[in-house]
């Protein structure tokens, strides 16, 4: 009895790890993914995560390095989740 309890609490949780149905766990990007989609938007040759912000939200620097300084062309905050965000003059980036 106490062995059948046992397997059906782990076939139980088996079933739960794969995320609520609706969520988006199985199809988020990865940060690679965004930073590519970041420079192919920008016109930039590079892109880098700089930060996170406390909500989650990824800070990218996009930027051209150069023999004497570093470029800059803009910066994202982008909501990893949604692909949506904005950039330093506040204007709306959509990475979808």
């Amino acid at each position: 009895m106490i062995l059948m309890a046992c397997c059906l609490l782990v076939a139980c949780g088996k079933e739960k790890t794969g995320g609520n149905p609706g969520t988006n766990d199985s199809t988020k990007i990865s940060q690679e993914e965004i930073l590519e989609r970041a420079k192919k938007l920008s016109g930039a040759p590079c892109a880098e995560v700089d930060s996170t912000t406390d909500d989650g939200k990824l800070v990218i620097h996009l930027y051209e390095n150069l023999e004497d300084h570093t470029a800059t062309y803009d910066w994202y905050t982008i909501d990893p989740d949604t692909l949506l965000g904005e950039n330093l003059m506040g204007e709306e980036v959509d990475l979808n």
